[in-house]
């Protein structure tokens, strides 16, 4: 299993093409709202409406495609890792005919996808990046409507849209691309998991100070493969404490696990013959 964080190179390819995709969002946006601004009689609702369909046909549209993409890839990934993981624990028996036997020949279909849970996962990031699009849209009118009553320009309003774009960069691409690829890659490693395996296990990015205390704890721990990790609480900061969980594979959010758990994590799930150490 790879120590840390297997599902980066496609995270990192979702987080470039994601932040391309807002990048002509912004600028078809400011070309189609700055002939309307310069006019300077300014229709709110109109603003508005224009706002929305801009975003649903450069970001909202095209991030639904990119999201399946991605996610897709990341399972696939999560298919393949295990399989390799597997092949290379298979435990063996020595006989004096034969001195090394393979106790498991592992048949495997690489294109066996779950795809409700792939539509499932798909549908609900972009619900989230809908969220984020229909809020930064009022944004923009509300803070463009304030400039117009003081007279701004159009190179003000230029700012104000450019900046309310900049907030749906990198920071946010990046951590719907971590979320949603840690997600997708670590479900598909269990389901595969649970089909040889008898127990997983919890790999860590623990070499990483920005790695969840509660995930270091976490690294190396082994459980029946069908029972969940039991992840502890942590302090986010002073005055914050992440609550304690049961997830089946790190990002899980099937038992109820907090954000502060899940986002942006980096970790893995992987199949094992050891037994579980004894507590």
């Amino acid at each position: 299993m790879a120590k840390v964080d297997p599902s980066r190179p496609i995270r990192t390819l979702f987080t470039r093409e994601f932040l391309s995709l807002i990048r002509n969002a912004k600028s078809r946006a400011l070309e189609e709202l700055r002939p309307m601004l310069m006019n300077r009689t300014l229709d709110v609702s109109e603003l508005m409406r224009i706002i929305e369909s801009l975003n649903l046909a450069y970001i909202d549209r095209p991030g639904a495609m990119l999201i399946l993409k991605f996610i897709t890839q990341a399972y696939q990934s999560g298919i393949t890792i295990t399989t390799q993981e597997i092949d290379r624990q298979q435990p063996v028996k020595t006989t004096r005919q034969y001195p090394i036997q393979p106790e498991l020949t592992i048949g495997i279909d690489f294109n066996r996808y779950d795809q409700k849970f792939i539509d499932n996962m798909s549908a609900v990031t972009l619900s989230d990046l809908h969220g984020f699009t229909a809020e930064m849209s009022k944004k923009i009118v509300r803070d463009i409507v304030e400039a117009d009553k003081k007279g701004s320009s159009i190179t003000n309003f230029n700012n104000i849209i450019q900046e309310h774009y900049q907030g749906i960069g990198y920071v946010r691409a990046e951590t719907i691309a971590r979320t949603v690829t840690t997600q997708a890659h670590n479900n598909a490693a269990w389901s595969r998991a649970k089909e040889y395996a008898p127990y997983k296990t919890w790999v860590s990015a623990a070499t990483s100070p920005r790695t969840r205390p509660s995930h270091v704890a976490m690294n190396g721990v082994i459980v029946p493969v069908d029972e969940p990790f039991h992840v502890p609480a942590f302090m986010a900061s002073k005055n914050s404490r992440v609550e304690a969980c049961d997830m089946m594979f790190p990002g899980d959010s099937s038992l109820g696990a907090p954000a502060g758990q899940i986002i942006q994590c980096r970790c893995a799930v992987g199949p094992t013959f050891k037994r579980p150490k004894p507590v």
